[in-house]
């Protein structure tokens, strides 16, 4: 699990830690197309990439010595070698977000985000750092419970679920950054793109791990499910944080697959 200057569009090693927060991008293949067509979609940021973590590489026993999950979810089927790995690489992520004390703009390898996705986190800076974490987007092929400034509580379902390149961008441009408003997250899935500051680093290191087989109810879906990955710990622990939600998104992903859960 490495941090590699030299793998992004410029070389951070001197002026990303000039920076009160930074971007990083976990995939699994720095070299591969997909890291390539990522960066391509994404060369507004100046992307520091993070080697992630292969759960399959992990023993159960490490899986339980290192935190990650409890024994009885690390011997159960339901945990994935997939979920073992995100999970790794983004709990790494925190932890160097809190040593570095600045914020961390995360970014999976299948995200695309709006091309001023930086003015608005430079605009809103001071507010993000005093939160725990805040979802640029998420996956659409699921639910989002929310709640507004206002105090409007929602439930939302989306349609396209596995939206095209192409209806990203379209979608994107759409956008204005300036009519963008973080929402109370109650419930969402993805951790495609999100900013963390240290303080939320260190509380959900400790609200989310280790990943377990307790349940929650997700309205529309089950009355039971297990938190048998960080999306689904956080779905438990997001009400009680200081977690919100950009609306509308300034990040999607198609979420047809992740080389950041191999």
């Amino acid at each position: 699990m490495d941090f590699d200057n030299n793998k992004s569009p410029k070389n951070l090693s001197t002026e990303s830690h000039k920076k009160p927060w930074q971007c990083i991008g976990i995939t699994m293949a720095p070299e591969g197309k997909r890291y390539k067509t990522f960066l391509d979609n994404n060369n507004h940021l100046a992307v520091e990439t993070f080697q992630g973590v292969r759960g399959s590489d992990l023993s159960k026993e490490e899986i339980i010595s290192q935190g990650l999950a409890t024994d009885d979810l690390a011997y159960a089927t339901l945990l994935t070698s997939g979920a073992v790995g995100n999970a790794a690489s983004h709990r790494a992520i925190w932890q160097k977000c809190i040593q570095d004390n600045k914020g961390y703009f995360v970014l999976e390898d299948d995200a695309c985000t709006h091309p001023r996705v930086g003015d608005f986190i430079n605009k809103n800076l001071t507010r993000l750092m005093a939160i725990d974490i805040c979802f640029f987007g998420i996956n659409t092929d699921s639910i989002l419970q929310s709640i507004s400034p206002a105090g409007l509580a929602t439930l939302s379902l989306f349609n396209p679920k596995h939206p095209s390149q192409e209806w990203i961008k379209n979608a994107l441009s759409k956008n204005r950054t300036n009519e963008v408003v973080m929402h109370k997250l109650i419930k969402a899935f993805g951790t495609c793109a999100y900013f963390i500051s240290p303080s939320g680093a260190k509380r959900l290191s400790t609200k989310l791990f280790p990943l377990s087989l307790v349940t929650t109810k997700i309205p529309l879906i089950t009355e039971q499910m297990p938190a048998t990955s960080i999306d689904r710990a956080g779905c438990r622990e997001y009400s009680q944080l200081a977690a919100f939600i950009c609306q509308p998104f300034l990040a999607y992903t198609p979420n047809t697959d992740s080389s950041t859960r191999a």
